[in-house]
């Protein structure tokens, strides 16, 4: 069974979600790691995770334009 709009299958997430108004928005981790540190360089802890976040992927993505 698949819920629309909710990104959850057999009540087991899919992918990504989508937002209020359908908009679907999807990333590599590296990218949510950007979003969750607050940070578009190339960090391991910041934002929402001061302290970093435990695991083997825990580097977010030098995104900065310079």
């Amino acid at each position: 069974m698949h819920v629309a709009g909710s990104g959850f299958e057999d009540g087991v997430e899919r992918g990504a979600g989508v937002s209020g108004d359908g908009v679907g928005f999807s990333g590599t981790a590296a990218q949510v790691l950007n979003i969750a540190y607050l940070n578009p360089e190339q960090v391991t802890s910041g934002g929402f995770f001061p302290a970093g976040v435990n695991g083997s992927i825990n580097t977010s993505g030098d995104n900065d334009a310079d």
